[in-house]
């Protein structure tokens, strides 16, 4: 019901906020990561370069998470 969900959620934002810090303490210099709306954190964006090397270098990739 409404606790469950409501535990649920707690539990999901925490790991969010988890994985974003390891990605900035990390990765910092591989990926930006950013909020498009700072109330809700299960929705964010990331932002990286393609591999030095690879068929995708110099190109640049946008991802949303939700």
């Amino acid at each position: 019901g409404e606790v469950f969900d409501l535990q649920f959620k707690l539990k999901s934002t925490k790991r969010i906020q988890k994985e974003i810090q390891d990605l900035q303490e990390n990765y910092s210099e591989m990926f930006e990561v950013d909020f498009p709306n700072i109330d809700d954190i299960s929705c964010w964006n990331a932002k990286f370069n393609g591999a030095e090397g690879s068929l995708y270098e110099g190109e640049v990739f946008d991802l949303q998470f939700k």
